[in-house]
């Protein structure tokens, strides 16, 4: 009988592609969630969902995961989230006695984890970084007034750490200030990066035994926010040889093993790619990657039992990937200055080119018909937060009492007609 894998702490774009996989193999898949939320993914490829302590709480998390992992026969994890892979990290050599744990060991993973490090094997690699800045302290970038080229983003420095955001961005100087004063801790924990758009683009490969298997690339066409940071529609494209070679020496250089997205930045005009981070577990543009041809999640599990893990040649160009709830949500976020100054459209534009994405060629990430629910959860979710910020939004300009009599009175017409 086939042992259960574990997804712990992945979204459910990423959760529900990796279930479906392994569920396509035999395997049976329980997904393990930190969120206090109703985590129930409605996939006829997950057993069930189990929430487990956050893995900040050490104790309580190892308890509960080596139980499960106990009772339900689990031989393997696949980890879907920096916080997953913190947790597994944590605890590694007792883990990794139990099970097939996902990542690679700790000192490994510091390689995606702090971004100096990261940073410092692709530019020795000939990988070329954003200009960056380090300010810990308010008199530090008090210093640095002169240097700072805007726009920059504020990202956090190490991805195993917890934070209010991920990426922020400023246009002056004054801005920036104004939240070092506000975040003492801002300095400490994020390092700034020059940014003035261009479009992200995806590097995946599995590394075994330092052999570098199934390398596959895509570019984001949009992104949640429209200023740069999730990507929500994704198209898979040729290999660039050279971005490759590159890539691959660099997680060589820091002994990397298993599955691997390096992400970039690419200018439009002149092509050039500038290194953003080292992803060390499964991504939310997974879908894309299976659409064209690469099923990532079936090759990781047959590399894993000592299986061939049958790696086609080649995969699909062109196949383009839509996940539904990031680009209504997108939608739902159009505007701010950020928008204004790096995207410049309006949001009736925004809408046109949103309905173009629900058309052929794009694809969905999460429909299928033999599988349906986590779909139709994930656009009604979607679609029930842009209404719901709307209305808050309402209620800010209008006041709450008004917009509530307002919404009473719709309800009221919506029960006559």
């Amino acid at each position: 009988m086939t042992k259960t894998t574990l997804v712990l702490g992945a979204a459910p774009r990423v959760a529900v592609p990796i279930a479906r996989s392994l569920h396509g193999l035999g395997v049976p898949c329980i997904v393990g969630t930190f969120s206090p939320k109703n985590s129930a993914l409605g996939s006829n490829a997950v057993l069930r969902t189990v929430r487990l302590p956050h893995p900040a709480d050490g104790a309580a998390f190892i308890t509960a995961l080596t139980s499960l992992i106990e009772s339900e026969s689990i031989d393997a994890i696949f980890p879907g989230s920096d916080l997953a892979m913190g947790g597994i990290g944590d605890h590694y050599e007792r883990l990794a006695k139990l099970v097939y744990p996902g990542c690679p060991p700790p000192d490994v993973m510091r390689g995606a984890f702090e971004k100096r490090r990261t940073f410092e094997a692709a530019s020795a690699c000939g990988i070329e970084l954003p200009r960056s800045y380090i300010a810990g302290t308010v008199a530090e970038l008090d210093e640095l007034r002169g240097e700072i080229l805007f726009p920059v983003i504020a990202k956090r420095r190490s991805a195993a750490v917890a934070g209010d955001f991920k990426i922020r961005h400023y246009f002056s100087f004054e801005a920036l200030r104004a939240d070092y004063l506000a975040y003492p801790s801002m300095g400490a924990e994020t390092i700034l990066q020059d940014y003035d758009g261009g479009e992200g683009v995806g590097l995946v490969v599995i590394v075994r035994g330092g052999q570098v298997l199934a390398p596959f690339q895509y570019r984001s066409r949009r992104e949640l926010p429209t200023t740069g940071g999730v990507s929500c529609v994704v198209e898979s494209e040729k290999l660039d040889d050279e971005l490759f070679a590159r890539t691959v020496s660099m997680l060589r250089a820091l002994r990397w093993e298993g599955i691997a997205m390096v992400e970039f930045m690419r200018d439009r005009s002149t092509r050039r790619c500038t290194f953003l981070e080292l992803n060390g577990r499964y991504w939310g543009c997974l879908a894309l990657a299976m659409q064209s041809g690469f099923d990532y999640p079936a090759y990781e599990w047959r590399l894993a039992h000592g299986q061939d893990p049958n790696i086609p040649g080649s995969y699909r160009v062109g196949v383009r990937s839509r996940w539904t709830g990031g680009v209504i949500r997108r939608l739902g976020a159009v505007g701010g200055e950020a928008h204004r100054r790096l995207v410049g459209t309006s949001r009736l534009q925004e809408v046109f080119v949103t309905a173009l994405e629900f058309m052929p060629p794009a694809r969905s990430a999460l429909w299928s018909w033999r599988d349906p629910v986590p779909a139709i959860w994930d656009g009604a979710a979607a679609s029930a937060g842009v209404i719901r910020d709307l209305w808050e939004s309402m209620a800010r300009r209008f006041g709450r009492r008004k917009v509530a009599t307002v919404t009473a009175r719709m309800r009221g017409a919506s029960v006559r007609l």
